[in-house]
């Protein structure tokens, strides 16, 4: 008797907190403020790698050197399986052919802060994909 009575208050008590603490919040369903963001992304093909500089030709055929040094991020962008590799990549991962991601800061657009190697994307751009 004494168990269906804490069971009872418990499924009567819970709810009634979750509505009493959500009470005073204001709900807008779906609505979500923009967030202004300070960085600025090149994405394309790497066409040329030096230790000073990635070479990028976006999707829409233009070509973009960026600077890259010590402080450089290098980040797997990983799409397929398997999901547990490791996350981190370094200088030498980068290759001409290679899929990129590159975030820059808008204070210094030509400096590269973290280079996203996007790797899972078999035969992308080139050759096409036949189905």
């Amino acid at each position: 008797m004494l168990k269906r009575f804490i069971v009872c208050s418990l499924t009567t008590l819970i709810p009634a907190v979750v509505v009493f603490v959500q009470s005073g919040a204001t709900h807008v369903m779906g609505a979500v403020p923009a967030v202004k963001s300070d960085i600025e992304t090149i994405a394309g093909v790497v066409t040329k790698v030096d230790a000073s500089a990635i070479e990028v030709g976006t999707d829409n055929n233009e070509t973009t050197s960026v600077m890259v040094d010590a402080s450089t991020l290098y980040r797997k962008w990983i799409l397929t399986k398997p999901w547990q590799q490791d996350p981190r990549a370094n200088a030498d991962d980068v290759q001409v052919g290679m899929r990129v991601r590159i975030d820059v800061a808008r204070d210094n657009p030509r400096m590269a802060e973290t280079v996203w190697l996007v790797f899972g994307r078999v035969g992308y751009p080139n050759p096409p994909l036949i189905y």
